[in-house]
């Protein structure tokens, strides 16, 4: 790092994974499949993406990141064929599901960065991430007349190192920049279902977890000096997180025995998209 301050404030725009397949709603006693997780398909969503980081001392300095992408959604209507069991409930054929998935996302880091200065280019680090990831997915059942919903908060926080490189000199106006990080974290999860007869709360079962995780996290970046000063940036950015507790995946698991959710099962969750945005240093 080259300057005394830098910054970058931009836009995100990333697409979470299709949810594990797995029955959410099924025929009555027949176990046919009427609907699964992986019904619903999430459509990219766009969110902010904001650094800062302050050379302390050589080729030592600090730095940190947010970046948030939240409402990301998809939705999946159906009329059941026949007798159902879901969403905490049985019922007729005929019956009108309105389903809704929801994911939120937000992610902080505080890294110390040392720069390997017999090469130059490539920057090694070690920091702290958190992440928040609520999942969200719900069935209405004939408009409002009930309403089951499957719904997790999930905590991420733990130790995290990486590494980047450059690959051209600093002194050419172009830069292409890979990184790559880890965290080793602790997932702290709760949640379960509600389930609601109109605007009515008839009862739930929750329950909470901690399971040691990772989070995975890769990005392409190129970016161009405008300025000695001011550079403009797009790339793209993978995020995996190991370990979290997922709506769908509680569905598919306690359809026939919702009281299941008193404890916590785990899957994995990933996003990719893109990143563009301007950069400034002093």
């Amino acid at each position: 790092m080259d300057a005394v301050m830098v910054g970058y404030a931009g836009g995100i725009v990333l697409q979470r994974s299709r949810p594990a397949a797995g029955t959410t709603v099924a025929g009555n006693p027949s176990g046919v499949p009427f609907a699964s997780g992986s019904d619903f398909q999430f459509d990219r969503k766009a969110g902010f993406d904001v650094s800062a980081g302050i050379r302390v001392w050589g080729p030592f300095a600090i730095d940190a990141r947010y970046f948030s992408v939240n409402e990301a959604e998809a939705l999946h209507n159906f009329v059941t064929p026949g007798n159902f069991i879901g969403a905490g409930f049985t019922g007729p054929g005929g019956t009108t599901f309105t389903g809704r998935y929801r994911s939120n996302l937000d992610s902080a880091e505080a890294n110390l960065r040392y720069n390997i200065t017999q090469f130059d280019r490539l920057t090694i680090l070690a920091g702290y991430r958190w992440i928040g990831f609520n999942d969200r997915m719900s069935y209405k059942l004939n408009g409002n007349v009930a309403t089951g919903v499957y719904e997790y908060m999930n905590h991420l926080r733990g130790a995290q190192v990486g590494a980047e490189f450059n690959v051209f000199d600093r002194s050419f106006p172009f830069q292409v920049t890979f990184i790559g990080k880890v965290a080793f974290v602790t997932t702290s999860a709760e949640g379960g279902i509600r389930e609601f007869q109109g605007n009515n709360f008839i009862g739930s079962f929750l329950g909470q977890d901690k399971e040691k995780s990772k989070v995975y996290e890769g990005a392409i970046n190129g970016s161009y000096n405008l300025t000695r000063n001011v550079a403009l940036r797009v790339g793209y950015q993978y995020l995996k997180l190991d370990k979290v507790a997922t709506g769908s995946d509680a569905a598919a698991r306690s359809l026939l025995n919702p009281s299941l959710l008193r404890t916590v099962q785990y899957n994995s969750v990933h996003y990719q998209g893109v990143t563009a945005g301007a950069s400034w240093q002093f």
